[in-house]
């Protein structure tokens, strides 16, 4: 796999020979709606460099609760775009923390125009199974 963004929140990698971008949530209790906000943005970026059809999102140190303000900023300014550049469906490792969790799902919900499939998964390998299909 190749690196192609590192920050103290998220790892962003491109797998060779697959169509799919893997993001790698960090633990970061400690993270502001702004930081999360400029880490969302940093993950459009390597959607408009890679143009990837699927995404692995691994939430499973996620640890933070996405406010409802940042929740319809994302479904302005992150989904529509990554949709036109052809992300298609999105394979998420739940979150351990239940409260994100949920905060992950309401945000994912955000988006609503059905261009872009989202399941969750408790297993790595289930969830790649899923995006081959």
């Amino acid at each position: 796999m190749n690196q192609i963004y590192k920050s103290e929140f998220q790892e962003i990698w491109q797998e060779p020979n697959t169509a799919y971008l893997k993001v790698v949530w960090l633990h970061q209790p400690q993270m502001t709606d702004e930081q999360y906000r400029t880490e969302l943005l940093a993950q459009l970026n390597a959607i408009r460099q890679q143009t990837p059809q699927k995404m692995l999102i691994d939430c499973i140190q996620f640890d933070f609760k996405i406010s409802a303000d940042t929740q319809d900023w994302a479904s302005k300014n992150i989904f529509p775009p990554s949709i036109m550049i052809g992300v298609k469906k999105v394979a998420v490792l739940s979150s351990k923390y239940f409260l994100s969790q949920i905060s992950i799902e309401h945000n994912m919900q955000k988006e609503s125009s059905g261009k872009m499939r989202t399941r969750y998964f408790d297993n790595e390998s289930k969830a790649k199974e899923w995006l081959e299909v």
